[in-house]
């Protein structure tokens, strides 16, 4: 998860992360937010900040799926 608007922990480093994981067979979900800056995509799982971003459904969505095979 990644806010692509963060100029504290660049977006590039999480694609890389996702690139190097994928490279060496290990599943990975990456989510990019367009609107959103480094607190944000935390800030979105509060219940005043959830409008923000879809970040509280993804989190769900992801642990509720079933694991990689």
């Amino acid at each position: 998860m990644h806010g692509l608007r963060d100029d504290t922990v660049w977006p590039k480093n999480s694609r890389n992360l996702a690139t190097a994981l994928t490279a060496r067979n290990v599943p990975v979900t990456l989510k990019l937010y367009p609107k959103l800056v480094h607190a944000d995509t935390v800030a979105a799982l509060s219940e005043p900040a959830r409008g923000r971003a879809s970040t509280l459904a993804d989190v769900a969505a992801f642990v509720s799926s079933p694991p990689p095979t």
